[in-house]
């Protein structure tokens, strides 16, 4: 539900805000470190790239919020 959209995630024992993909989204499939890793998730600086997070798993969340 908040793909696309800016977030604060707290992943593990770390936090990260930034734009949240899933790995197998059609914009980085020229990327297959990142696109061929399904059922991942990782933010992103700006909407489309700049990668600025680990890649994880909704497992991994702690806590996550929508950003202003």
């Amino acid at each position: 539900q908040y793909l696309g959209q800016k977030v604060t995630v707290s992943v593990l024992s770390d936090i990260y805000t930034g734009y949240l993909h899933k790995t197998e989204e059609a914009v980085f499939q020229n990327d297959p470190n990142i696109y061929l890793k399904p059922k991942y998730y990782f933010l992103t600086e700006t909407s489309e790239a700049g990668i600025c997070s680990p890649l994880f798993r909704c497992s991994h969340v702690k806590k996550l919020q929508r950003s202003v």
